[in-house]
């Protein structure tokens, strides 16, 4: 079985101008950009895997949440799904290993059946208590994966934080503190709302990045705050 949530290896936001978000994550926090596709482009941290998506919307926010887990098979992610009640939430699933007509035979008509880009045995999106989109990506045990700091933790909004820490303790997360952990050592922080939205993220950057936002809200030593061109806070460590 999956032992839960390894990393929480994606932040996914939704941006009003691609072209626009790209150029700030690029020059104000020296992300790299691995990847764009249409209206959707990819960067990431440097050494690590965690990564930033940006989807191009009419509304920014957050668009959804990437985790990784381990399983060896895509049957064991699929009882490891089961044992979790996690079944009911699945919205979208897909694996490099199992048939998708095989897939589909296991689940309902409304649910979609996907070819993962990612060498995977299971692929799942779930949709939490408020909605948010979750992803969750089995890897195989004997996968290398560089776990270098970048993405700490993700805070989120909600009018029923209490219910939704009980879903995320389902998918895999630990509680430490009254915070949802990865066995990673990141976190995901519930705070009460009136509605669900995307918050704040914490990352660590290099010290050139902290050094160069003299026009930015530092708050002390190597912690600044930013705000990136829709709103979206950050809150910058120093490596």
């Amino acid at each position: 079985m999956s032992s839960g949530v390894r990393r929480i290896r994606g932040l996914n936001l939704r941006v009003t101008n691609l072209r626009r978000s790209v150029e700030f994550y690029t020059e104000t926090l020296h992300l790299q950009v691995e990847g764009s596709f249409g209206r959707e482009a990819f960067l990431r941290w440097s050494d690590g895997e965690d990564f930033l998506g940006l989807f191009a919307r009419q509304t920014a926010g957050l668009h959804h949440i990437e985790l990784r887990l381990f399983a060896p098979n895509a049957d064991t992610a699929l009882a490891d799904l089961a044992q979790r009640r996690l079944l009911p939430f699945v919205r979208k699933l897909g694996s490099t290993s199992m048939a998708p007509q095989v897939l589909k035979r296991r689940f309902a008509e409304d649910v979609e059946v996907v070819r993962p880009l990612l060498e995977t045995p299971l692929f799942v999106e779930v949709s939490d208590p408020d909605g948010r989109s979750i992803e969750l990506v089995y890897l195989y045990p004997d996968r290398t994966v560089r776990e270098t700091p970048g993405l700490l933790e993700i805070e989120v909004a909600s009018s029923r934080p209490d219910r939704l820490k009980l879903f995320y303790q389902q998918v895999g997360f630990g509680v430490c503190d009254d915070v949802l952990v990865a066995a990673s050592g990141q976190r995901l922080r519930l705070r009460p709302g009136e509605r669900p939205e995307y918050v704040r993220a914490t990352v660590v950057v290099s010290a050139a990045v902290i050094e160069g936002l003299s026009a930015v809200n530092t708050l002390e030593g190597t912690l600044a705050r930013v705000r990136d061109p829709d709103g979206h806070e950050w809150l910058l460590y120093s490596a």
